[in-house]
């Protein structure tokens, strides 16, 4: 019997790991990366490191800095910001159907920033030429704007013509989301042709935050060269830089539901880097291409048109995007993970049920009914197994009372005797282990995608994809202290270790003393684990146990009859 007791202890470890060791997947935290040597980053100044320079210059307050320069607004219904006519970047943009709390008087989130801020992060476009003699726009130049505001209705127009007679112009255009179409033109008025090359970059300086987790990627990326890249803010600064060559593509610096991206004309052959380096002892990372050299002939014009996006990772957007301009796979800004031909068409499934019902607690609830459905043939085998096991526990007892000085005959007649009553003692393991790539699918689903973010349910529960807020040991809010993390355990979590406990009482139970400690462990050892998963992750397994506890009680009593 000691094997059996080795044997159930190893499977429940097992399935224990496997079902919820995800959430332990925790990657090291990214500590801010350490100073490398200096590098050089090829467009300008601003984002070139300077190794002699160690004086530090004030941080300024992002409004601060906003004012200290003449500016273009930009306003829509869901941006607000402005353009900085100083070198023309766009560094200054608030989502505006997106605060930073669930409280609705929170300020809004805040995605690009100024240079000089604690945390810059800005996109700018220009152009490099191996013809040192041509002067071109830098991020000192000022350009002069002919509109005074940018909306979806009015795109804004900047020149400037440099002291050789070649005249730069530059059209911004954005729509009523979060994509700009940026057009440059070079008009060569000059006796002489004039070979350079156009860029875009998107900059970002100081620590970004990331929230160090293995399920969720936070950081630079971009699809290029037909494959899917993800290079880490650390590792950028232990490689310098890492280059692709690629035909159209995108590429840009995500956090966990924002995105600043770079899309450049997904005709053109273009080299990108992802670039990390140190400034004035702080960390500054780039992802940037440039397009192929092109020539203009004396009274021509050049025009080459790129796109940014700076806004929110939609997912239904994001594949819109996909679809007009062309970029292929933009919708893996949302790390959807390796299951991701589950994750995404349960994510679907949500909206939908989402617009049915108004509320994405009841279109998970929906969902889980659904889920309970599709396997209910698989949970028939399973109860059934579970049925004749606990019929035939009268059996093995008297085994256990015939051959238990002697285990290993006691082995080979238990294992005759469950060949011969055709039962598999494991088959439990089967439902539980195919419907993993579905929770792990909605675990990713809640976690990652913004359609979750501050998603309310009823009561307490103002936001589905953060663990529940209730807390035992206030006697949920009663009491008022702030109890360590590792003592919060909410109302959800509990509900859900009683329909746990519930379940296993309706399961044949353990002969062996240590296996019925053990079974009455797992209630108590899931229920503080759920406490730190996302509440709607929560409501999904408490009303998944409901269900199976019901498809359990009618299958066991057509088995009795």
């Amino acid at each position: 019997m000691e094997n059996e007791n080795k044997n159930l202890i190893l499977a429940i470890v097992l399935c224990a790991a496997i079902l919820m060791g995800y959430q332990f997947f925790f990657d090291k935290p990214q500590n801010p990366a350490t100073p490398a040597q200096t590098t050089d980053t090829m467009h300008h100044q601003d984002t070139a490191p300077v190794s002699a320079q160690k004086k530090e210059t004030p941080i300024l307050k992002r409004e601060d800095a906003i004012v200290q320069a003449a500016r273009i607004p930009l306003l829509s219904e869901t941006l607000k910001g402005s353009i900085n006519t100083q070198g023309g970047r766009l560094d200054d943009i608030l989502l505006l159907k997106y605060r930073e709390t669930t409280d609705p008087e929170s300020k809004h989130v805040p995605l690009l920033s100024p240079a000089g801020t604690q945390n810059p992060f800005f996109a700018e476009f220009g152009w490099v030429s191996a013809d040192k003699a041509l002067h071109l726009p830098t991020s000192t130049t000022n350009w002069t704007a002919i509109r005074e505001q940018l909306t979806p209705d009015t795109p804004v127009v900047l020149s400037w013509t440099n002291d050789q007679g070649v005249v730069f112009e530059r059209v911004v255009e954005m729509d009523d989301k979060y994509m700009f179409t940026v057009r440059d033109r070079v008009k060569n008025t000059t006796s002489n042709a004039i070979t350079l090359q156009n860029y875009g970059l998107i900059s970002r300086g100081g620590n970004p935050p990331v929230s160090d987790f293995f399920i969720l990627y936070e950081g630079p990326i971009g699809y290029l060269g037909d494959k899917s890249r993800e290079h880490k803010y650390d590792e950028l600064m232990e490689e310098k830089r890492i280059s692709y060559s690629s035909k159209g593509g995108w590429i840009g610096m995500t956090d966990k539901y924002w995105l600043a991206a770079l899309i450049p004309d997904q005709n053109l052959n273009v080299d990108a880097n992802f670039v990390g380096y140190v400034k004035n002892n702080k960390n500054q990372y780039q992802t940037d291409f440039t397009g192929p050299v092109q020539t203009v002939a004396p009274g021509e014009t050049l025009e080459v048109t790129n796109h940014v996006f700076a806004g929110a990772k939609s997912v239904s957007l994001l594949d819109a995007y996909e679809k007009t301009l062309g970029v292929k796979h933009f919708d893996l800004a949302v790390d959807f993970g390796w299951f991701y031909f589950i994750t995404k068409p349960i994510f679907y499934v949500l909206t939908f049920f989402h617009q049915l019902l108004g509320n994405f607690g009841l279109a998970i609830l929906l969902l889980t009914v659904i889920m309970r459905l599709l396997f209910f043939p698989l949970a028939s085998k399973q109860y059934s197994s579970m049925s004749k096991m606990r019929n035939l526990q009268p059996h093995l007892k008297k085994l256990k009372e015939r051959y238990g000085d002697d285990k290993v005959r006691m082995q080979q007649e238990m294992m005759a005797f469950y060949k011969k009553n055709k039962v598999n003692p494991a088959a439990g393991c089967l439902p539980i282990l195919i419907q993993i790539p579905v929770f792990f699918a909605l675990y990713k689903v809640l976690f990652v995608t913004l359609e979750m973010r501050h998603a309310p349910f009823y009561g307490w529960i103002h936001d589905l994809s953060a663990p529940d807020p209730s807390n035992i040991f206030t006697l949920f809010g009663l009491i008022s202290w702030a109890p360590p993390s590792f003592m919060h355990i909410g109302i959800l979590p509990i509900l859900m270790g009683i329909s746990m406990f519930i379940q296993q009482k309706m399961n044949p139970q353990p002969m062996e003393a240590a296996q019925q400690k053990i079974f009455l462990f797992m209630p108590i050892f899931f229920t503080y684990l759920l406490a730190q998963f996302p509440a709607g992750l929560v409501i999904y397994w408490t009303w998944s146990n409901v269900l199976a506890m019901s498809q359990q009680m009618y299958i066991m009593k057509r088995h009795q009859k």
